[in-house]
């Protein structure tokens, strides 16, 4: 029986709503929101039919929940002799009431209410009546907040309703951007920004670390140290830390990113170094990628590492997702320039984002709807870090975004070649689409940069890859860049490079991030300590 379990189409809800946004700019924009509202809900009969026992469940709860209401609310009434009758009756007796209360005023006599009650009893079944109405809000209230959070997450992951709570937020926000970008308020990254905005902290030294702010080379740093004591004259290891965030979103001064820069400091002893390069879409590749390779040059000058005590033989290059895109590049770059004097000794890539030429792996597939990062939401990144034309976007959404210039570079992500087979499943390989002619973007385009290896690590030959240093690669099951973490596992390998694979079976994407209250999960504590102890111990 597959893992998944549930539905997620809600088509039956959103067509009712067409007309909103057919009001609101026409019959394309009632089209183009009703496009965003069911995209990737595709889902099959049997996973349709898997979520009809936890429909029911929700449907049999909250029947019971009102009727508890019910019962707690509705004692007083039950005393009423006038609540006994049907609701024909009622209805009659307060007609009857009525009438005559008009008759007495007119002075008309000879007619007489089929029952005698007092206008207190009225009173007091009518707030019974608006009583039971503010329950049946509070009911379909309740009912809708459940089947919105609701996610069919696979059973074997752990705080299955802490993610599902938390991807709530997320996926509201999503919506929210897309309403904002649709009716021209602002644009989607701008408002997905928020949750970079909402964990932004200011780095402080304390007892045990000296953090600073600096520029290296112009580009904004965070640096953090150990305090030493007076004659302190050790070399330390240092650690060149590269956030995520797709490249539009992140920064290396939000919470969890400081909490995990001051966990490696306090157990490794060592130097970290967190770099805020800038972002897309304001600034598109390779700007994030050459603020992170000048920070890097920078830092690897013999003499500004022996201004921070830093040891050249024990320095790493980190970063998880985008930020692990972008350590995996300049890996790889600083190994072209034979004039560079210290080298990294190792490079650690969490969940790391590294092809954007086959947007449908098994990966890709498998996770299309999964919480945190669905593959709609990391096309949208890959997009957005290229290139602010829609249609590219579109290209890359159906797997057609090809040109010739990048199709001679397929083979190296050629996930029936690379990927091991207990990762192909039920999926089958079909190279990607070319586009040729004037619908290919052309040379020069966002189709170049495709083929571009800083921007794609996995397309490097063979023969760029025999040098690198020993890589740490962190990949989860249930998230879309799996495959790309795992096929360039197997590319080291063949080159010969030392590799330490930690694959998590019940790992989703983002899992490092959250360590921090409300949304810290037991798996993020295990991939830190783990990750951590790789560092110590390299």
């Amino acid at each position: 029986m597959s893992k998944w379990k549930g539905c997620r189409n809600r088509d039956h809800l959103i067509n009712r709503w067409f007309g909103f946004g057919d009001f609101l700019g026409g019959a394309n924009l009632g089209q183009e929101l009703h496009q965003l509202t069911t995209r990737d809900r595709q889902w099959d009969n049997r996973q349709r039919k898997n979520n009809i026992p936890r429909i029911a469940f929700w449907v049999l709860l909250f029947i019971g929940l009102s009727s508890c209401y019910c019962i707690r609310h509705f004692h007083i009434c039950s005393s009423n002799p006038h609540m006994q009758l049907g609701l024909g009756s009622q209805l009659d007796w307060i007609q009857n009431y009525f009438r005559a209360y008009a008759l007495s005023r007119t002075g008309e006599t000879g007619y007489q209410p089929a029952r005698v009650c007092t206008l207190q009893s009225v009173a007091g079944d009518a707030r019974c009546k608006m009583r039971f109405g503010s329950i049946i809000a509070f009911v379909a209230l309740c009912s809708f907040t459940a089947y919105y959070i609701y996610e069919p997450i696979p059973e074997d992951i752990e705080e299955r309703w802490k993610l599902m709570l938390t991807n709530s937020f997320f996926r509201s926000l999503s919506h929210l951007a897309d309403l904002s970008e649709l009716l021209g308020l602002k644009d989607y990254m701008g408002v997905m920004y928020f949750i970079t905005l909402a964990e932004k902290i200011v780095p402080m030294s304390d007892e045990h670390i000296k953090v600073t702010e600096e520029q290296f080379d112009g580009v904004d740093v965070v640096l953090y140290q150990p305090k030493k004591s007076d004659g302190d004259t050790k070399l330390r290891r240092a650690v060149i830390y590269l956030h995520g965030g797709g490249w539009c979103l992140g920064s290396s001064l939000m919470s969890p990113y400081d909490l995990l820069a001051r966990k490696i400091v306090n157990e490794l002893d060592a130097v970290v170094l967190s770099v805020e390069y800038r972002l897309a879409p304001a600034y598109h590749f390779p700007v994030p990628y050459e603020d992170v390779y000048r920070v890097v040059k920078h830092f690897l000058h013999k003499g500004v590492l022996a201004q921070y005590s830093v040891d050249p033989g024990r320095i790493a290059v980190s970063g998880d997702s985008a930020g692990g895109n972008l350590a995996a590049a300049v890996s790889q770059q600083l190994q072209k320039e034979p004039a560079q004097q210290v080298q990294l000794k190792a490079q650690a890539l969490i969940y790391p984002v590294l092809q954007a030429l086959d947007l449908n792996t098994p990966s890709y597939q498998q996770n299309q709807d999964m919480p945190i990062l669905p593959r709609y939401l990391m096309v949208r990144f890959w997009s957005e870090y290229f290139t602010s034309d829609r249609a590219f976007f579109r290209a890359m959404m159906a797997n057609t975004h090809n040109s010739p210039e990048s199709s001679s570079l397929l083979k190296f992500v050629n996930w029936s070649t690379f990927l091991p087979d207990r990762y192909h499943k039920k999926y089958n390989y079909s190279a990607p689409t070319v586009v040729q002619g004037e619908e290919a973007f052309g040379k020069g385009g966002p189709s170049g940069s495709l083929a571009d290896p800083r921007a794609s690590p996995l397309l490097v030959p063979d023969s760029a890859l025999h040098s690198l240093p020993k890589a740490y690669i962190l990949t989860c099951e249930y998230d879309v860049l799996r495959d790309d973490g795992i096929m360039y596992v197997t590319r080291l390998l063949s080159a010969g490079v030392e590799v330490t694979h930690e694959h998590y079976d019940t790992g989703f994407h983002g899992g490092l991030m959250f360590t921090v209250w409300p949304t810290d999960f037991l798996i993020g504590r295990r991939m830190t300590e783990n990750y951590i102890k790789w560092l110590k111990e390299n």
